[in-house]
């Protein structure tokens, strides 16, 4: 068995749109020739923008018979199934996680993955009863829809074109 669970393309889509999108914007600040401080500025805010949007878009889960691999941009988390301790779930507001703990390593998978309550449910068959808390017991039978981070990623979009726009214009 095999299963990957990607990002939701609801979410993946404005982000991708977003990403293109800063590199005109972000053109145009280095042209205006502005302040020192002021790019540098601007510099790592497009840096950790980049960094967050490329990890949204990267960011994957991979369920195989024996281990669970948890990809993004700094890499890959490889987790032996027998290596888990315990799973269990965390809702915050409208964000629920998957906390995947083990001898050592331990790792939250959000809510923002396609198919997430499958995911939580492949999962807690990998262990026994006890090994599974009542948090994701809780997120199975109540999984909460997210559009939050879509929400975001679309106005993104829009104050990036209302920039290009006006820049433009």
């Amino acid at each position: 068995m095999r299963n990957v669970y990607k990002i939701k393309n609801s979410f993946r889509i404005p982000i991708t749109i977003a990403i293109l999108l800063s590199i005109p914007v972000l053109i145009d600040v280095f042209n205006r020739q502005m302040e020192t401080v002021h790019l540098v500025l601007v510099l790592i805010l497009m840096g950790l923008f980049y960094i967050t949007g490329f990890n949204s878009l990267l960011r994957k889960a991979m369920v195989t018979d024996d281990r669970i691999i948890v990809y993004n941009i700094f890499g890959k988390k490889n987790l032996p199934i027998e290596d888990i301790t315990f799973l269990d779930g965390l809702t915050i507001g409208s964000r629920q996680f998957i906390s995947i703990n083990t001898k050592g390593k331990n790792i939250l998978v959000p809510n923002s993955f396609n198919e997430f309550s499958k995911l939580a449910q492949v999962l807690s068959g990998f262990v026994e009863e006890e090994k599974v808390g009542d948090g994701l017991r809780y997120i199975m039978k109540h999984p909460l829809k997210r559009s939050t981070d879509t929400i975001t990623a679309w106005v993104t979009v829009l104050i990036l074109c209302a920039i290009l726009y006006v820049r433009l214009i």
